[in-house]
């Protein structure tokens, strides 16, 4: 059963992680080019989508659960998170790519841009370092799949407390007792 439960997670944060990718170069793409509509759009059909997909991987793990055991709310958050986990790698491998090879002109303007606000604030040395940390950080792979990593189990785990509510499933206690009976008329 634990293959099983990895297995799913694998299926489904690669299929998430994937499609949540496409949506990220989308918005990425409207905020570059100031396409305002189509960033509020896209803001929007990534919540519904994420949700919706989050939804259907649990809810078909859960159903993989005979009706004896059921399917508690903590196997649903265990579930989650680890799809996040996944989620979290092909996104954050997308996300490298895409500052490097796509984005990288927005990228460095965007850093640029924010180093701007607190370049009164620290001394010349600190910013200098900081600065190129948060250049090195925002094209490294390894940086930000662990980025991604983090923010998908946060972002996955407060939408998790809801999805979880509506994949429980308490264990069917008819089941129980055909079983009992059954092995009381084997033996």
């Amino acid at each position: 059963m634990k293959n099983v439960f990895w297995t799913e997670a694998l299926k489904g944060g690669t299929i998430i992680g994937l499609i949540a990718s496409a949506f990220q170069l989308l918005r990425t793409y409207a905020i570059a080019n100031e396409i305002n509509a189509l960033k509020t759009i896209m803001a929007v059909m990534t919540l519904m989508v994420f949700v919706a997909l989050l939804y259907g991987f649990t809810r078909r793990f859960s159903m993989t659960h005979g009706g004896e055991q059921g399917f508690s709310y903590g196997n649903g958050m265990a579930f989650i998170l680890a799809m996040m986990i996944f989620t979290g790698v092909v996104v954050g491998v997308c996300t490298a790519l895409s500052n490097k090879f796509m984005f990288q002109d927005y990228v460095i303007g965007v850093i640029d841009e924010a180093m701007v606000q607190v370049q009164d604030i620290v001394a010349d040395d600190v910013f200098d370092q900081t600065y190129e940390m948060t250049r090195k950080m925002l094209f490294n792979p390894i940086a930000q799949v662990f980025s991604n990593i983090f923010s998908y189990i946060i972002y996955g785990g407060f939408v998790g407390l809801i999805v979880c509510s509506f994949t429980k499933r308490d264990p069917e206690w008819t089941a129980t007792e055909e079983n009992n009976e059954e092995q009381n008329d084997n033996e």
